[in-house]
């Protein structure tokens, strides 16, 4: 059986710490680059053009599909359309190509977005409500893409991520910025839920779903102890030993700054990872603390 994998956003926060780690378990890793520059498993790709050096597909047993522009960015017109097509473009490019050469598996990035935004609500993979904004039209598009490889034979995994953690990139590092000047507080009303995930733990479960063939369908990305942002904001000053009793960000604030992309900051629901839990998943953090213990100090 091949052993090789084609891993597209490959620089993004999820890829820089996943190819090391497939790399570790003897994996050969091969990337996309739009710079032109290729060497014996980096090739040409531009999914705007439509063009892509076919090589890459040779003997390939497992595409793992990241790329895809950032959501946490203001939604003006041409950036939806960015959001979107960056996800979607690059899998509709691949797949004729991937299913002729043989491809087995493909594991896509995917959001726990497409649930509805309620603080009451709690959603795992068995859950039918999907939510109505624009995070959640992302998902939809994007897992529609996917599920062309399912039809055409491929066995596909849909990983729907939450907040990830790593104080290098993402989320954790903006928040990180307030707590260290001595100014963290809650956003909003502190009271919607963050369902986040260590990225070590993200890492991990990449990994099974690279090695256990019997992995396929919708996983939920987090762990299972979803908390408040005010929790989540409060953990942080105290793993970093900084006062916390600064008044919430008036949610008007965040408007104010990223216009309708401040729903991602002041909505949330708690999202539960049951199949991965099912199925015998063993989190290395699944409270917060222990898991900003781990990144912060």
């Amino acid at each position: 059986m091949s052993r090789t994998i084609l891993v597209t956003g490959a620089t993004g926060l999820i890829g820089r710490h996943l190819i090391p780690e497939l790399r570790r378990f003897g994996y050969t890793i091969r990337t996309l680059s739009t710079s032109g520059k290729e060497d014996d498993n980096t090739f040409y790709w531009n999914p705007e053009k439509g063009e892509i050096n076919k090589k890459v597909f040779t003997n390939i047993h497992t595409i793992i599909h990241l790329a895809g522009s950032t959501i946490a960015q203001r939604w003006t017109p041409k950036a939806r359309k960015s959001i979107i097509e960056s996800r979607v473009k690059g899998a509709q490019m691949l797949l004729q190509p991937a299913i002729e050469s043989g491809l087995k598996k493909f594991i896509t990035a995917s959001a726990i977005g497409i649930y509805p935004q309620n603080p009451d609500g709690l959603y795992d993979e068995y859950s039918m409500q999907t939510g109505s904004d624009f995070p959640a039209e992302v998902v939809k598009i994007w897992e529609a893409a996917a599920d062309e490889y399912e039809k055409n034979g491929v066995s596909v995994v849909k990983i729907r991520t939450g907040i990830v953690l790593d104080p290098e990139g993402g989320a954790l590092k903006k928040m990180l910025l307030p707590v260290k000047l001595g100014v963290g507080s809650p956003i909003g009303s502190g009271k919607q839920m963050v369902s986040w995930i260590h990225i070590r733990d993200l890492v991990n479960i990449y990994v099974q779903a690279v090695v256990k063939e019997e992995m396929k369908g919708i996983y939920n990305a987090t762990a299972p102890s979803p908390v408040t942002n005010r929790e989540l904001m409060h953990a942080i000053a105290k793993v970093l030993r900084k006062p916390f009793f600064f008044p919430p960000v008036p949610a008007f604030v965040l408007h104010l700054m990223l216009g309708e992309m401040a729903s991602i900051t002041l909505e949330g629901s708690a999202v539960i990872p049951k199949r991965l839990l099912n199925e015998g998943f063993s989190f290395e953090f699944s409270e917060i603390e222990d898991a900003l213990k781990d990144l912060l100090t």
